[in-house]
Order: C-alpha cells, then structure tokens, then sequence
C-alpha cells in the first residue's frame, strides 16, 4: 500500500506527528513512528539582521535574511520575503508607533525561524535654558500686568531664560511652551518685594511633551538711592575780598541718583547747610549757597530743592552735578566783612521720592 501525505505548508503545521491507524476485526489499530519538527541546527544558522535608524514614525524594516525565507513582525501580521540579493523590506503599512523595540522573525518553508529585535528610537523634545532665574524688576512688573493671557506670561518667561526645545530628529516642527497653571498674570502682581515663586514651563510638539523647566522669577520694587555723594569739598585759600564774592570750590561736586523703580517715578534732591563756622567761633556772614544762573538761595536748615526728576526707560543713574559749572553749583559767598580764619561747615543732602 502507498499513502501519500501533502507535506506544502509544513512550517505552519508543526509539530507533526508521523503514524497511521486502521480498523480491524479487533477494533482500530495505530502505530506512530514519530514526529517531525523544526530542526534547531538549521535554525541556529539563521541569521536576520534589521537595519539600524528606526523610529516611530517608521513604516518599513528592512535588513538581511536567508533568500526565500519569510519575514514577519511583531508590529502586525504583514510578512514579506527575503528577495536573492539576501535582503527584504518589510512595508508596515502604519508607523511603528511608540514602541522602543520591534522584533522580526524570519522563517524558511520547513519550520525553522529565528528572531532579532531591533532598537526604535522614539521622538523626544529636549530642552534647554540659559537659565532659570528671572529678576522681576518695576518695569517688567508693569508689563506683566497689561498682559491679559497665561500664553502672554509664558512667552515672556521664555524670551527672559532662552528656553529652548528642539525636536531630537532634527524636524523643524513647530514647538510651543505651555505650563499647567493658570492665573499667572495674578501670581506674579501679587509678588512682594524681594518674593518668589516657581512657574514649570515646558515644549509641545502635538502629543510630544518635553520634560519641564523650573523657573524662579523673584520680584524687585526698586529703590531709589544715592548713587555717589561727596563726603568733603574743599573752598581753598582766599584773600578777605573787597566786595561780597562768589568762590566756586577747588574740586567737583559728585552726586548721582540711582534710581531702580518703575519709569515714570519721581524724585526730588534737597540740600540744607549749617553755617560756616571757625574753631575761634567766627562764622562766615554769607556762608553757602546754590547759584542756578542769576537765582542765588542760601543754605541755610531748612531744605533748598537743588533738582527734581523722573526716572527714564532703562535708564538707573542720574549725576545730578553734571551740569554745574561757573554759574551754578554750590558757592562759597564771602563777604568784606569776614574775620580771617578756617572755616568748616556740613552739607546735608535730602531724596526723597515725590515730586
């Protein structure tokens, strides 16, 4: 007796179990004689490779395999086969997706396979920043409340840092910046001074979030100061004049202004004197005063207004005595009358941040 046995489409069969059976008069006999399965020799020497430069927007593998043999994935059931140059293409038909791993097999028409897995590089944004810290001062204070949206802080916050998030696959997406507060318009306004408070920005590219950027903004109200201050000036030697005289000093007047509040603050500088006195108790009749052109008033304790103000954009310091010369500054006024001696007498500067 012959049996045929249709042995096409063995791989997808096995285990097979090779035997027969049949009825006789004592009931059904069976004899096995074995089973056929794959062979891990012929297996081992398989040998597929995918090639590198996965992601997860890919939609074909390709790489290496025995010619003939079937490639499948476990990304879906598609499968192709291995042409005779050795090499395949696996078209998916979708993107990988957000695995980190994809593995083939490759199979031959007896059974036999074997598995690679291959790496699938993912898109990350990864960001960055120049720093982390912003140093809220009037002005910016004054900008942030005209702003009417959470998008308007967050842009300001990011042009401040430099935070920067780039697509890791060299895409020219578009990236947007975004943070899961609201209301920090309100937060930051209601900063005292010298308060802080942690905003967590971070990039957006569709679905892609990257991880976030802690920045601490800490609020300045300003202060208004001096900047620089003579602490002595000195009116040299001189003859008793002949006439009531007016002696400018042998050096400079220095007073500046620092001025760190919103643009727009005023200020006003006042200056009050005692009188030029003498350790045998003589005192200088005319004493000091503040020459502006052809007005003289004389410093006496009670408060002269030397200049007034307004503090300009991006503008911190004001050097008052910039533009004292011979006719205006503050004078030494001797009279024919004053006794020949040496005289001292003190200056007392007043700023004041009203007009």
């Amino acid at each position: 007796m012959t049996l045929t046995v249709d042995l096409s489409d063995l791989r997808d069969r096995l285990p097979l179990i090779v035997g027969f059976r049949y009825n006789s008069s004592d009931g059904e006999v069976a004899y096995g004689f074995g089973t056929l399965g794959s062979n891990s020799t012929v297996a081992d020497a398989l040998n597929p490779t995918i090639d590198d430069g996965l992601t997860g927007t890919s939609t074909k593998i390709t790489g290496t395999g025995t010619a003939g043999d079937t490639i499948s994935s476990d990304v879906n059931s598609v499968t192709t086969t291995v042409g005779s140059d050795g090499k395949y293409s696996l078209d998916l038909g979708q993107a990988i997706g957000s695995a980190t791993t994809v593995k083939i097999t490759e199979s031959n028409a007896t059974g036999d396979s074997k598995s690679v897995t291959g790496d699938v590089k993912q898109k990350t944004l990864d960001i960055t920043s120049k720093t982390t810290d912003v140093s809220m001062q009037p002005d910016d204070l004054v900008a942030v409340g005209k702003m009417t949206s959470d998008d308007e802080v967050i842009k300001w916050l990011v042009d401040q840092t430099g935070i920067s998030a780039t697509p890791s696959d060299g895409s020219d997406d578009t990236v947007t910046y975004a943070n899961d507060d609201t209301g920090l318009v309100d937060k930051l306004k209601a900063l005292g001074d010298n308060e802080s408070t942690t905003i967590n920005i971070y990039g957006k590219d569709g679905d892609l979030k990257s991880d976030s950027v802690a920045v601490t903004v800490t609020n300045h109200l300003g202060t208004l100061s001096f900047g620089s201050l003579s602490s002595s000036i000195s009116y040299g030697s001189m003859e008793v004049p002949a006439k009531e005289t007016l002696f400018a000093p042998t050096s400079n007047w220095d007073v500046s202004i620092k001025d760190t509040r919103a643009t727009g603050s005023q200020w006003t500088l006042t200056a009050s004197a005692t009188a030029m006195t003498s350790t045998s108790g003589h005192t200088i009749p005319g004493g000091l005063v503040y020459r502006d052109g052809d007005t003289k008033t004389n410093l006496t304790d009670n408060a002269t207004t030397i200049d007034t103000g307004t503090k300009a954009a991006s503008v911190e310091s004001t050097t008052v005595t910039d533009d004292w010369s011979a006719t205006k500054g503050i004078f030494l006024d001797a009279q024919p009358s004053v006794y020949a001696d040496t005289y001292n007498g003190t200056v007392n500067w007043s700023l004041q941040d009203t007009p």
